[in-house]
């Protein structure tokens, strides 16, 4: 079905990722599986492209403004502060582990 907005159309997308999210995250992993070499040209791409920035690739760019953005603190359930891009991290670390038991 034709979307005439491109919101809606990426609405749709999202709502049924979501509802299927299971078997796309399978079909993913299985088609990088079968495919690394077109793997591979996506991220030279859209990661490893130079930059308007000499020596900076765009992915290096995105990274630093994802973590410009996301950085502030998080308190854990532990009761440590943890930034929020490392509390994955932090969740496994034994500093976490240890103060819950």
């Amino acid at each position: 079905m034709p979307y005439k907005n491109k919101e809606d159309q990426k609405a749709a997308s999202r709502k049924h990722y979501l509802k299927n999210r299971e078997k796309v995250i399978k079909r993913t992993a299985k088609w990088k599986l079968n495919n690394p070499e077109s793997n591979r040209e996506h991220s030279k791409n859209h990661y490893y492209k130079e930059s308007e920035i000499e020596g900076i690739t765009l992915g290096a760019l995105k990274r630093r403004k994802y973590r410009a953005v996301n950085n502030f603190k998080i308190e854990c359930s532990c009761g440590a502060s943890v930034s929020k891009p490392n509390i994955a991290r932090h969740l496994k670390s034994k500093k976490h582990l240890d103060n819950i038991i």
